[in-house]
């Protein structure tokens, strides 16, 4: 296996996304703090409800 031509297609490919959107790594972490903030939330949510439902 030619080791250079594997490491020649991974730089053609490692930040594809970033040179064809402009997605970057600031985009990257508010992605996460947006899912991160969801997700809490809907625990909380679930965990309220949790508590309130008594026959289940």
């Amino acid at each position: 296996m030619n080791v250079s031509a594997l490491a020649e297609s991974l730089r053609e490919t490692a930040g594809k996304a970033q040179r064809s959107e402009g997605l970057s790594a600031q985009s990257l972490l508010i992605s996460l703090a947006v899912y991160g903030a969801i997700f809490l939330v809907a625990t909380g949510i679930f965990s309220f409800l949790k508590d309130r439902s008594y026959g289940v």
